[in-house]
């Protein structure tokens, strides 16, 4: 009887041990819940930025959020200073301007031995009527000068006539052209015209600038000029 009595007693013990034990456990705290994975990178924002959207992969910070303060201003480059790195594609800038003062000096020969070549009426790609007289250096036409068809005044270069019908001849231009020719200058003040890789220098008369000679990029060849096509010949020095 005693034995069944110290039995009963032991099994109602670890009851209430394991009751006790059970409530204990339930009153700590447990333990802590894992934390995220950190980002691969993280960049903090400059001291007094505002908030900013995320940026894309590989491509630039996105725009700050509305409302938040505006970014700093960007400052603007401004564009070089100089000639352009290059003005023809076959001829570095350095050799065209080493070349200027030869072509200077061939056309300062041209003041003075020009000579009157041809006078010519044709038609203008809009039907108008142009009147023509060519200039003759050795031989070839180097520069063409125009005159109005109406009343054969010498025109500016550039100016057009809007004449579709002449009523001067031919022949009246060519009766004044010697004169006309000595009046002439070239004036060693240059332009470069890319597309056709060649100085042009202007002719006056007077205070009118009446027609161009052109000279080639190396300063020799002149550039042969007439009321059709123009091309390139091989005088100068």
């Amino acid at each position: 009887m005693k034995k069944h009595i110290v039995v009963y007693s032991i099994v109602v013990f670890m009851a209430v041990a394991g009751l006790v034990c059970g409530a204990i456990a339930q009153s700590l705290p447990g333990p802590p819940p894992p934390m995220p994975p950190a980002p691969a990178a993280a960049v903090s924002p400059a001291a007094g930025a505002g908030p900013t959207a995320p940026a894309g992969i590989g491509g630039p910070p996105a725009p700050p959020l509305p409302g938040g303060p505006a970014p700093p201003p960007v400052a603007v480059q401004p564009p070089p200073v100089g000639p352009p790195a290059a003005i023809a594609p076959a001829v570095p800038t350095q050799a065209l301007i080493a070349d200027l003062p030869r072509a200077e000096a061939t056309v300062r020969e041209l003041s003075g031995r020009l000579t009157p070549g041809e006078v010519r009426l044709v038609r203008g790609p809009g039907g108008e009527v142009i009147l023509a007289a060519e200039l003759i250096y050795r031989g070839t036409p180097v520069a063409v000068l125009h005159f109005d068809p109406r009343d054969g005044r010498l025109l500016p270069l550039g100016v057009p006539s809007h004449a579709f019908r002449s009523t001067v001849p031919a022949g009246a231009v060519r009766d004044r052209l010697a004169a006309i020719t000595r009046e002439l200058k070239v004036l060693p003040a240059a332009e470069f015209l890319a597309p056709e890789a060649s100085w042009s220098f202007p002719v006056v008369r007077g205070d009118a600038v009446v027609a161009r000679v052109k000279v080639y990029h190396d300063g020799i060849h002149i550039v042969a000029q007439s009321v059709a096509e123009p091309r390139r010949i091989s005088y100068g020095r």
